[in-house]
């Protein structure tokens, strides 16, 4: 019988962590363009064709004046109300060198930071901190396509990765969402979250990324590193939608690392007996998540919210046999190199994305930075 082979593998040239039989799941890449004498970062750029086809199964909103003078990128959707002042935008920057190894002994004089292509002044330079506060926000919905049991077993697994000081919170989300505990090193308090993991009905991704970022996070704190766990498709969200998500994302400023499980192929063996959550009056229930362009659309959204805050995508192939390794050698890549500053400025007018891009004065490097940061208010 074939079997399946777990692995994780980072989407970044020259990165991974199981190196046989690794698969390219075709997911767009993000990295660094390489000049003769220097490396940089991709600015994030939203992608029109996702971005602009919602599910057909959603109500369609009725449209307007407004609406027709829409600009390809829907974030231009959104109105604001004045707000002026200057507010401190900190970038996240990871440097590897060819064969993907950690560059870290780059000077505040090596590094150049573009907002819209004008160069900025660097306020503050940081280089990787320790131990790591990260934020487990946990896709218990049926789409998973697991038990309880394969979910806790991921959850603990991720948690023996840890070293004595790093912080974890788990928050899980399927139709609702359940913070399971506060960011903690104490391993009994995080035990009992694990057995607290439960599936649930339906899967609200955007509402879940929208409300966490803009309700448990602030721009004004230190953000944690977030790792989602999650196929990415979208069944069940009514307050929040693929552009919304993502702007409260690029708010909040904190990286986000997707790993990213494909349950389709396992859906086309293994029908499910239920049919899965979905809304709208026309939606076809039986095919609510099972269909190939929701997918599609589910691992644009995942790569997006890594494109923008700075982050990458992780691909899962099995997560019942996930190993602690797994997350011991992803850990090494989720914590960044540096931290940039730079003061950006708020100005009155309409809600405005700024897009980032990071120079390294060194050749043939890779560079991922947070990809973009928005100004006003929604």
């Amino acid at each position: 019988m074939y079997k399946i082979l777990v692995f994780l593998v980072i989407l970044l040239p020259g990165c991974s962590i199981v190196a046989a039989q690794v698969k390219d799941e075709n997911l767009p890449k993000t990295g660094a363009t390489k000049q003769a004498d220097y490396s940089e970062s991709t600015p994030y750029q939203p992608r029109a064709d996702e971005l602009t086809t919602l599910r057909k199964t959603k109500k369609k909103k009725s449209k307007t004046d407004s609406d027709q003078k829409k600009n390809v990128q829907p974030v231009n959707e959104i109105s604001s109300k004045e707000n002026t002042g200057n507010k401190t935008v900190r970038i996240p920057v990871f440097v590897y060198d060819g064969k993907g190894k950690p560059v870290t002994d780059l000077q505040n004089s090596e590094m150049k930071i573009f907002v819209d292509d004008k160069e900025q002044e660097i306020s503050a330079f940081e280089t990787a901190k320790s131990p790591l506060n990260v934020l487990l926000i946990l896709d218990t919905s049926p789409s998973l396509a697991y038990k309880d049991d394969d979910l806790k077993n991921v959850v603990s697994k991720l948690i023996e990765a840890l070293k004595p000081d790093d912080r974890l919170q788990i928050i899980s989300f399927n139709l609702e969402i359940d913070v399971l505990n506060e960011a903690t090193n104490d391993a009994k308090i995080l035990q009992k979250a694990v057995k607290k993991v439960r599936m649930g009905d339906g899967t609200s991704i955007y509402e879940a990324i929208q409300t966490i970022n803009k309700k448990y996070l602030s721009p004004k704190t230190e953000q944690p590193l977030i790792i989602l766990l999650t196929d990415g498709v979208d069944t069940t969200s009514r307050r929040a939608s693929y552009i919304s998500s993502l702007v409260e994302a690029e708010k909040s400023g904190a990286v986000v690392f997707p790993f990213y499980f494909d349950s389709f192929e396992f859906f086309q063996k293994n029908p499910p007996r239920f049919p899965l959550s979905g809304f709208g009056i026309n939606a076809p229930r039986s095919n609510i998540g099972l269909a190939q362009a929701e997918y599609d659309l589910g691992r644009a959204y995942l790569q997006d919210l890594a494109a923008l805050s700075g982050g990458r995508t992780f691909a899962v192939k099995n997560l019942s046999e996930i190993k602690k390794e797994d997350f011991e050698a992803a850990f090494k890549l989720i914590n960044p190199n540096y931290y940039l500053s730079i003061n950006g400025a708020e100005t009155s007018g309409a809600f405005q994305r700024k897009q980032i891009k990071v120079r390294v004065n060194r050749p043939n490097l890779n560079v991922q930075a947070r990809g973009s940061y928005v100004t006003g208010e929604d």
